[in-house]
């Protein structure tokens, strides 16, 4: 693991142009499943159709762990990245959860009491100082997706269909965990140098390595953007990663980003 900091770094921005080309494509997407359910009904399919009507409403509700994440930069940036990696032929399915279920109970009454101990090892920080690093966390971590989005698109590497993110939310942290289905081991790795030359354009710079997040932060000033580039194989945070098939967030093949919202 790698860590880099620097100023911070400026959240999503989307332009009018681009908004109304996502407003499109949600109107053509559900246009495509209206006609779907016409088929059937029309075929007097209805079990069919009620299924695939329960599908639609399915991926329609908002999965209650985004209440976790408490940070519209942060959804938005995992929402847009997932709409253009469509534009680009591409599927990005994307999970949030706490790192396990006592955790995530914790993370929630924090959150509800604004305070963002962690543990006891972190200190109460106030919600304008968390919801600036997620701002930050947000504007890293749609960059890298976007970067990744686009050369597994131009790569022409008909094996990948669709790439997989996690995001993991911490009382001082948050994580994302990104691979690719269908992907090389040796094209996974290419996701981390991905990352680092993405984290080195908008001015991080690399302040340590192998070291935890606690670790790094006690020398960081408040302010400043804290993150951790690795694969998702390493140290601690490698080893709660879920397991899973290769080419998943949880197989420890991926990209691991840590973005530290929580100082010591």
């Amino acid at each position: 693991m790698e860590w880099y900091v620097g100023p911070p770094v400026e959240g999503v921005v989307l332009s009018a142009e681009g908004l109304l080309g996502f407003a499109r494509h949600d109107r053509h997407a559900l246009l495509n499943d209206l006609q779907v359910l016409g088929g059937w009904l029309q075929l007097g399919k209805t079990e069919a159709a009620i299924e695939y009507l329960t599908r639609l409403q399915s991926r329609l509700t908002r999965d209650p762990a985004w209440s976790l994440v408490d940070s519209p930069d942060l959804e938005a940036a995992l929402l847009v990245a997932r709409l253009t990696a469509l534009g680009r032929g591409l599927e990005l399915s994307v999970g949030v959860r706490g790192p396990d279920p006592a955790s995530t109970a914790a993370v929630a009454a924090a959150r509800d009491r604004g305070d963002w101990s962690h543990h006891g090892r972190f200190r109460e920080t106030g919600r304008g100082d968390r919801q600036a690093a997620l701002r930050s966390a947000a504007g890293v971590f749609f960059r890298v997706l976007l970067r990744i989005i686009a050369d597994v698109a131009e790569s022409g590497e008909t094996a990948v269909s669709s790439l997989r993110a996690e995001l993991v939310v911490y009382a001082d942290r948050v994580e994302l965990r990104v691979g690719a289905v269908g992907m090389e081991r040796s094209g996974l790795l290419d996701l981390v140098k991905t990352a680092r030359a993405v984290v080195g354009e908008l001015g991080l710079s690399l302040v340590g390595e192998r070291a935890g997040p606690s670790d790094v932060a006690a020398g960081v000033p408040w302010g400043s953007t804290l993150i951790g580039v690795g694969s998702g194989s390493e140290g601690a945070l490698g080893r709660e990663m879920s397991p899973a098939g290769a080419g998943t967030p949880g197989s420890g093949n991926g990209l691991l980003l840590v973005a530290v919202t929580g100082r010591p």
